[in-house]
């Protein structure tokens, strides 16, 4: 399955899944083991910090956020860091040249919308629990969406959800007055925040040990691997922050992703604002994957530090 095809699948589905109606009565409640940060150990010269947040402040090369990633199968644990680092603002190709913005068609509400959004590039680093670098590799992120982050889709949507008069998510966002587009906008960031695990070749093995793989005779019948993403908006929900002496204002976005239309993963997304430096990881300050089968298989990730490039205020921790 190609990259475009894969994306094509995640999107069409994901906004699918945003018109879905809810429950009655759903309960709004943490899923599965919470976050801690005692999970993601890492080695002091990795460590860098926080700056504080600016809403308006721009994007600056040099911004990086450093990830804990923890798998935990049966009793066994194993740990790595994921940093990432802005390394060109605006990318450019072999020659110098700047690389023509990255349009994402969406189907929202029975119409095809286009999004658009410049590329930057950035420095992906894998490194081992003890900050020994395994790999790297310099993909493109689309700058725009990362920088709208989801957050700004999970408040709408909370919003209206709690209002007391309905408790379903809107099957047309027009005649709600709700604009779609931080809900598409919020979707096409947690895709791209997904690529970056999927075309990496030390991430990509380690979330298939934990999403539910399809029998043989599904691949046979549906000529293929099929992913969906399915986001639960109508169940976001406010948390705390999971991140040790930020105090940033949080959700909770639970997430299913399906494979050959089976159940294959559940995802619980704690996301804020991504404005500077937070917006390398579109907002995302930790995340617990469960196998949807096997209790003892679970994949987390948690934000131990993010920069700007320069010119940063550093931001005091408790």
């Amino acid at each position: 399955m190609t990259k475009r095809t894969f994306t094509a699948l995640c999107t069409l589905a994901a906004l699918a899944a945003c018109q879905t109606q809810a429950p009655p009565n759903s309960a709004l409640r943490f899923e599965g083991r919470q976050l801690d940060a005692g999970d993601f150990p890492a080695p002091g010269h990795v460590l860098r910090g926080f700056d504080y947040r600016h809403a308006e402040a721009p994007w600056l090369v040099g911004d990086e956020v450093l990830l804990g990633l923890r798998l935990r199968k049966e009793e066994s644990l194993q740990h790595w860091l994921l940093r990432i680092r802005l390394v060109e603002l605006e990318a450019v190709d072999d020659e110098g040249q700047p690389l023509s913005s990255v349009s994402w068609r969406l189907r929202s509400n029975g119409r095809i919308v286009n999004h658009r959004s410049r590329l930057c590039r950035a420095e992906v680093s894998i490194m081992d629990e003890e900050g020994n670098e395994m790999a790297t590799s310099r993909p493109l992120l689309p700058r725009d969406f990362l920088s709208r982050g989801i957050a700004s889709a999970c408040q709408m949507m909370y919003s209206h959800t709690h209002r007391g008069d309905t408790g379903e998510v809107p099957t047309n966002f027009a005649n709600k007055g709700l604009d779609p587009k931080p809900v598409e906008q919020a979707m096409v960031c947690a895709i791209a925040l997904m690529q970056v695990v999927q075309e990496d070749s030390v991430l990509s093995p380690i979330l298939w040990e934990v999403i539910e793989k399809p029998s043989v005779w599904s691949v046979v019948t549906s000529m293929g691997i099929s992913v969906v993403v399915s986001p639960k908006f109508y169940r976001v929900d406010e948390a705390p922050c999971p991140v040790p002496g930020l105090h940033e204002k949080t959700w909770r976005l639970p997430i299913s992703l399906h494979v050959n239309e089976q159940n294959a993963l559940n995802l619980d997304m704690f996301v804020t604002d991504s404005s500077s430096p937070f917006g390398l990881a579109g907002g995302v300050l930790g995340a617990v994957a469960r196998h949807p089968t096997k209790a003892s298989v679970d994949f987390s990730l948690l934000l131990l530090s993010a920069r700007r490039g320069s010119g940063a205020v550093t931001a005091g921790r408790e």
